[in-house]
């Protein structure tokens, strides 16, 4: 792990470097292009300032340039920030706005990380059910599509919060994980949807 740790590190500075590169040039959308990457790289090494810096100014060139994966990423990023910092509430409501632009994107694997988010927000607010659910259909739907997605920090969150879910919920946690993975992933967004409307 301080192996990619510190490839995450090495690539932090090198997308540094580049968007001073690229603010130089003046090209918005390449700008652009690079605060998204930066951005990604910031909220895996915990840099939550740089990360919400990198998503505010996303945002500003969505205003002028619409562009819906971008402006859903930004959120993403965001709602990453407040989860990292353990402000579930904000995550909640921001992997809400996530999961809203990924389901108009249509991208099935973001989808399933916004649920996650989503899951991990509502075990930090204390409804480890509703997130061990959601965590199971989001595993049952790659394991059905074949995704074998691995992210450093991603995982590391998962275990953390998910863990702590399944820890509370004691002899139910596996009867609770069992009707997570029946769900179809329609049943798992909605469920997601429905918890995070209450946020």
């Amino acid at each position: 792990a301080d192996f990619v740790a510190g490839e995450d590190e090495r690539a932090y500075a090198t997308f540094t470097e580049y968007l001073r590169l690229q603010r130089a040039t003046g090209d918005i959308h390449l700008i652009h292009r690079a605060t998204i990457a930066l951005g990604q790289l910031a909220v895996a090494l915990d840099h939550v300032d740089e990360a919400r810096r990198c998503s505010k100014e996303i945002l500003e060139y969505c205003k002028i340039h619409p562009n819906t994966r971008s402006e859903h990423l930004a959120y993403h990023y965001l709602a990453d920030c407040a989860l990292i910092e353990g402000n579930f509430t904000e995550s909640l409501k921001l992997y809400r706005e996530s999961l809203r632009l990924a389901l108009i994107l249509g991208d099935h694997v973001e989808i399933g990380f916004e649920v996650q988010g989503t899951a991990m927000s509502l075990a930090g607010l204390g409804q480890g059910e509703t997130a061990v659910r959601l965590a199971a259909g989001v595993a049952a739907d790659w394991a059905r599509i074949g995704a074998g997605i691995r992210v450093r920090f991603w995982d590391a969150l998962l275990q953390r919060h998910i863990g702590t879910a399944r820890e509370q919920l004691g002899v139910r946690t596996d009867e609770v994980w069992a009707a997570g993975l029946q769900q179809s992933f329609e049943q798992t967004i909605s469920l997601a949807t429905a918890a995070a409307e209450g946020a």
